[in-house]
């Protein structure tokens, strides 16, 4: 996953932000996040009325202890 090769090249604390057009980044942020004690700061969605797609943003921090 893309995210996870971010993730590992920042610090601690330092923070992410995702944009995905995939709906089922919703479910699958949410659990990255927890499972590798990441702070899901913010997440958002922005509906695209020219091409009928949703946006979902995250803003990530990287957790102190993780890897």
């Amino acid at each position: 996953m893309l995210l996870h090769q971010a993730i590992r090249k920042i610090q601690a604390q330092q923070w992410i932000m995702l944009i995905s057009t995939d709906p089922t980044s919703k479910r699958d942020i949410k659990h990255f996040c927890e499972f590798l004690k990441h702070k899901l700061l913010m997440q958002s969605q922005i509906k695209q009325p020219v091409q009928q797609k949703n946006a979902f943003i995250y803003l990530i921090e990287k957790g102190l202890y993780s890897a």
